[in-house]
């Protein structure tokens, strides 16, 4: 556990007292400026209670002594220092000034007057310095005096004789004086921010000293910079912005002008009439001729005027004119048109704006888009892309916009202009520069931004980009010598002369808005006519020789990857002959696809670029190119050196190997011979002759766990494989349901004829019918047991997902279409032989008692997935829900890992999904005819091999990595320290038999990418059947390397009980901190904690009382499980990284008695 800073006070407080003891030049101003950052650091901690303190050995009042003390020591340094000592004190008061004011009414840091006891103390020091120091030393006093304005602004001491009289002195009104009547006005501010009674005084002193003409023109400036400071109120801020307004109406000055129109800004943002009142006062400043300075300065301040929120910002007619007279006049320097033109970015976001005043500036933006100058430039074609995205459906609504219907077309053929402008030039001289290849980039970038909002237009961007890439690919032809290609993906780069390098990092830039335009997650993007475009453009690449044939068909078969998903899910026939005529076949396409690009990797594996070869591992991983990866990650295990890497490069070879047994299951005997010939070395338990397919899938399921082993037997302190264990552990989980329910369907039970047997039981309607016999009700409960053993699962993915914060968007939705695809198959395992009218349902309750499910819980959570990606199926289930339980008006609360929007990549798990419910409905339909002879056993027989189908189908789904999953890090999660009220650690706290115990609690964020804002919550367990008697050994180590999520069927029930106590969406919980829960025939005690915000350190602080009465003599172990509830209201699971407190349960020891 991190040390918080009181505990380090007194260590610091003698530091200090040593470096200003110390002869050695420059270590007193370094201990000073050090003591500063240290000072800095304890404010923005929390004043902690004493029970905190206790927990680092303070005693009470420790912290506030050597606080105090380290104060009084800077005051006196400053007070018997030279000029530089004393500059460096106020150094360190001025950064907490900073904080200070950063924290507004909130601030509670070292400065704070009630954590200032001997604030009197202070003041004497430098009062002393100001009565008998020169002018040079009374100016650093009233500044050092400002930053203690919190505790000094009620000494009428310092406020009558060093401020108010000092500024009333007219010999202060003279050039020579002006540094310390600035370094009072300074002060003067810092006191009006504090009290509303001196910036009363303060307002009125100020416009006088504004108005004297005895006074200098810096002094005047100065006065107008702490005009801000004296609108502590918001009548106090009208009083002032009325003054100001008035003096920069009467004045001249353009100095003085431009630093009043910043200081009123400021005054204005305090309301909203204020706004209004500014942008009209701002307005002339930008119209009428002025000075530049002005100008400039009037364009920041509607900028930091919009800052506040556009819904405050009144836009008019007047204001867009302004700036479009701006942009369009070239008397105005370049620096003042791209402010507008940034302006306008701002203010066009406004979801209220009225389109009509679009059409009157959109004839200026578009001129200013064809600008030789690039920034203003670019700032245009963004601006005129932001109004294309931003107001679409405004623009298609309006009658009078006919103008701007078509704008989006004609910003998109302007920004492929300035591509072809931009390569041209390029191409003939054969220079270029990082600046035009950065205008490329953003170009593009654009291009996507506009086609994504747009997907109508991924034709004309398709059509165009071939036709500019045409001459290029020649040229690039004509000038090529030798072609090497060091990635697919990420970058295109060519060993070859300037000409052709220039021309293939363009393209490489070009490809990805292909890949865009083809990969959109729109349903209506996708079009046959967009994939005639594209198979033109992908002709010209063919018809190149730039690339080696491989590449070509790498480069084919993945932009078709994306056109086969979408192919498979649309009904459009024109689609259907389009795919035909690119030649794709759904029955070789994925075996012909990895066969290619290992062909391609035979060529990267000869050219010995080790780095080059793992990245594109990782990209086929992603991919699920299972067969590449186990060659490749096979080639560098020899080529590492330290022993982590090579156990994690072991472990990515039997991931792949058995990943690529499942792949090979797929296809038929003649297609694995002829392509397992090929990387025999990839495989080498590969037999191509077995046509076992479950004992194939054993020996998958095998690999994995070993790769998980291999894993786990790397020992490191910072649990760097953690997401990668934990992943391939669910993986396993996942194939070993599979294989059990497929073993299971193979067994006798479900071959069985008897299933059922003919009795004279009467079913509604009258007619004779079948009982089920105990066959059925097997068949039936193993089904649900298993069904719900994947939904644990789904639950499990969930909490993967959930626990690593800054995990990418892209795996985020890798690991939800795993989710979705267990929870599916969840669905159709427990529903494919649902029929409650021929069996007891009390059959199933001791198991859905035992394993916390049921058939509803299966049915809403598949609903709850697919209702955002496939609302006809998600409809579907809802009526099936309906006729199994009463309709309710939420579901059950987990924290679900959702998909939004159904891209390339999960429309094969839909179209398998939608295809598995539709047939297990159909059976479900077919069951409610059980009033007819017979049906029993051949809906028992139809259900079985309906599930046999939709296994071997789910099995063709190629697993596809997260990109997170090569991201070999730190785990992020947090650590949990313990101790009693009467400070003691965690494994020496004992309680007598039937107390309860209190617990002071830390939570200490470990490996986090920056330090949470938000809520956060622990939960506390124990049972009585967590009496470990471990020993010291075991305690240490266990206590050091924590309890893996993936290991511990407790962590997925923990976070679960926390989230419903969080989200207070039970009675049970909701409302409650601590609970007793039975179950397992113990009773289970839970203990519901919520921490304080955390400090710089991620250190959260709590305290429970733990509620152990009915615990008999013993030794226990506590688990725990944390989360946090962000600032945008996301749930994320803070995994453990330590184990739990121990506590022990004995009796009192019995004296002796002696006689």
């Amino acid at each position: 556990m991190e040390k918080i800073c009181a505990a380090h006070a007194m260590q610091w407080s003698i530091e200090l007292e040593n470096g200003l003891r110390s002869k050695k030049p420059g270590k007193v101003i370094e201990s000073i400026l050090q003591t500063g950052t240290r000072l800095e650091q304890w404010s923005k901690e929390p004043n902690y209670p004493l029970s905190v303190l206790q927990m680092f050995g303070l005693i009470p009042g420790e912290d506030r002594l050597f606080a105090n003390t380290i104060l009084l020591r800077l005051a006196d340094a400053f007070k018997s220092g030279d000029k530089q000592i004393r500059i460096s004190v106020l150094k360190v008061f001025l950064g907490e000034m900073k904080f200070r004011r950063s924290k507004g009414k909130s601030y509670n840091g070292i400065l704070k007057k009630d954590r200032v006891f001997n604030h009197a103390e202070l003041l004497k020091r430098v009062k002393l310095v100001y009565d008998t120091g020169d002018v040079e030393s009374r100016g650093l006093v009233f500044r050092l005096i400002g930053c203690w304005a919190d505790f000094a602004k009620d000494s009428a001491e310092i406020r009558r004789p060093l401020l108010v009289r000092n500024m009333s002195n007219n010999e202060y009104h003279k050039p020579a004086c002006g540094p310390p009547v600035k370094a009072s006005l300074f002060a003067v501010g810092c006191f009006s921010e504090l009290s509303e009674d001196f910036a009363c005084i303060a307002l009125e002193m100020l416009i006088n000293m504004i108005t004297s003409s005895k006074t200098t023109s810096s002094l005047k400036l100065a006065g107008a910079r702490r005009l801000t400071c004296t609108g502590t109120s918001l009548s106090l801020a009208i009083r002032a912005y009325k003054a100001g307004k008035k003096l920069v109406l009467e004045s001249l000055h353009k100095e003085f002008i431009a630093e009043m129109l910043v200081a009123l800004s400021k005054l204005a943002s305090k309301s909203m009439l204020l706004i209004s009142e500014q942008v009209d006062l701002l307005l002339p400043f930008l119209v009428q001729p002025s000075a530049s300075c002005v100008q400039a300065i009037a364009l920041r301040c509607l900028n930091f005027l919009l800052a506040g929120g556009v819904c405050r910002f009144p836009v008019n007619a007047s204001l867009l004119k302004a700036l479009s007279h701006i942009v369009d006049s070239s008397n105005h320097s370049l620096g003042l048109q791209c402010e507008a033109l940034k302006l306008l970015r701002k203010t066009v976001r406004r979801p209220c704006m009225d389109i009509s005043e679009l059409v009157n500036f959109v004839p200026s933006v578009k001129a200013a888009a064809q600008s030789p100058i690039l920034p203003k430039r670019l700032l245009a074609l963004c601006l005129l892309v932001d109004i294309s995205c931003d107001h679409r459906m405004g623009m298609e609504m309006t009658p009078d916009a006919n103008d701007l219907i078509h704008l989006p077309s004609w910003v998109l053929l302007s920004l492929l202009d300035q591509i072809e402008g931009l390569v041209k030039p390029v191409l003939e001289t054969c220079c270029t520069t990082s600046e035009v290849e950065q205008e490329c980039r953003s170009l593009l970038y654009l291009i996507v931004s506009l086609v994504k909002e747009h997907p109508s237009l991924g034709v004309l961007v398709l059509d165009k980009i071939r036709l500019n890439i045409e001459p290029m690919m020649d040229f690039c032809t004509e000038n090529s010598e030798t072609t090497v290609v060091s990635s697919l993906r990420d970058t295109v780069m060519f060993d070859v002369g300037r000409h052709v390098h220039v021309a293939s990092n363009l393209i490489s830039c070009v490809y990805k808005v292909v890949e865009s335009c083809v990969t959109l997650d729109v349903a209506s993007a996708i079009t046959s006519q967009l994939h005639q475009s594209m198979k033109l453009l992908l002709n010209v690449i063919l018809q190149s020789s730039l690339f080696t044939q491989d590449m070509h068909t790498v480069h084919l078969l993945f932009l078709l990857s994306h056109v086969m998903g979408t192919y498979s899910v649309n009904d459009d026939n024109e689609i259907c002959i389009v795919a035909e005529e690119l030649r794709i076949a759904n029955i070789n396409y994925r075996f012909q696809h990895e066969r290619v690009v290992v062909e391609y990797m035979k060529n990267l594996i000869a050219g010995n670029n080790n780095w080059s070869i793992y990245r594109f591992a990782q990209w086929a991983a992603c991919q699920g190119l299972w067969l590449v990866v186990a060659i490749l990650s096979g080639q560098l295990i020899n080529k590492v050196q330290s022993e982590s890497n090579v156990n994690w490069l072991k472990s990515l070879t039997l991931f792949a190997q058995a990943e690529s047994t499942v792949f090979l299951l797929n296809f038929p005997k003649q297609v694995s011979e002829v392509w397992v010939a090929s990387c025999t070395s990839a495989l080498p338990a590969w037999n191509a002759d077995s046509q076992n397919y479950i004992g194939s899938l054993t020996e998958a399921c095998t690999g994995i766990r070993a790769a998980s082993e291999v894993l786990g037997c790397v020992i490191t302190l910072d649990q760097t494989f953690y997401f990668q264990k934990w992943f391939l552990d669910l993986r396993a989980k996942f194939l070993e349901a599979a294989l059990d329910i497929l073993r299971f369907l193979s067994s006798d039970t479900c071959n069985n004829v008897n299933i059922c047997y003919k009795t004279s039981v009467s079913y509604e309607g009258g007619a004779e019918a079948e009982e089920t016999g105990p066959d059925f009700c097997l068949l039936v409960y193993f089904l649900t047991r298993f069904s719900f053993r994947l939904n644990r699962l789904v639950r499990e993915f969930d909490l993967l997902a959930t626990s690593f914060i800054g995990m990418d968007t892209e795996s985020f939705r890798t690991v939800s279409r795993l989710a979705v695809n267990c929870s599916v198959l969840a669905f159709c395992t427990g529903f494919v032989l649902y029929h409650p009218k021929l069996y007891e349902k009390s059959m199933l309750r001791d198991l859905e008692n035992l394993m916390k499910c049921s058939h509803s819980t299966l049915l809403k959570d598949a609903i709850e997935r697919l209702q955002h990606v496939d609302e006809e199926t998600s409809t579907n289930l809802k009526v099936l829900l309906t006729s199994i339980e009463e309709p309710k008006s939420c579901f059950h609360l987990h924290q679900k890992t959702f998909l939004y929007g159904s891209g390339f990549r999960e429309r094969e798990i839909l179209v398998v999904s939608r295809n598995a419910v539709a047939e297990v409905l159909h059976l479900q339909e077919e069951a409610s005819k059980m009033n007819c002879k017979g049906i029993l056993g051949q809906v028992s027989k139809a259900g079985v091999q309906l599930l046999r189908g939709i296994l071997t189908k789910w099995m063709q789904i190629s697993l596809q990595t997260p990109k997170y999953f090569f991201q070999v890090r730190p785990c992020p999660g947090a650590e949990l320290f313990t101790c009693t009220a009467d400070n003691r650690k965690s494994d020496e706290i004992s309680i007598l038999p039937g107390s309860h115990l209190s617990l002071n609690l830390c939570l200490q964020m470990k490996n986090v990418p920056e330090v949470l804002s938000g809520n956060f919550y622990c939960v506390l367990a124990c049972k009585p059947s967590y009496c470990t008697p471990a020993s010291d050994g075991q305690m240490e180590e266990q206590k050091r390397s924590g309890y893996p999520a993936s290991e511990s069927d407790d962590s997925l029930d923990l976070n679960e009980k926390l989230m419903l106590y969080v989200m207070n969406s039970t009675d049970e919980m909701g409302a409650r901190k601590r609970g007793r829960i039975c179950g397992d025939g113990c009773e289970f005690v839970l203990c519901f904690v919520s921490f304080d915000e955390l400090n710089q350190r991620g250190q959260g602080f709590s305290n429970c009382l733990f509620d152990v009465t009915s615990f008999p003599e013993g030794s226990y172990m506590i688990k725990w499980h944390s989360c946090c509830i962000d600032s945008q209201g996301s749930y994320w699971s803070l995994l453990p990284l330590n184990a739990g407190p121990r506590f022990s349960v004995k009796k009192p020891p019995v004296a002796s008695v002696s006689y």
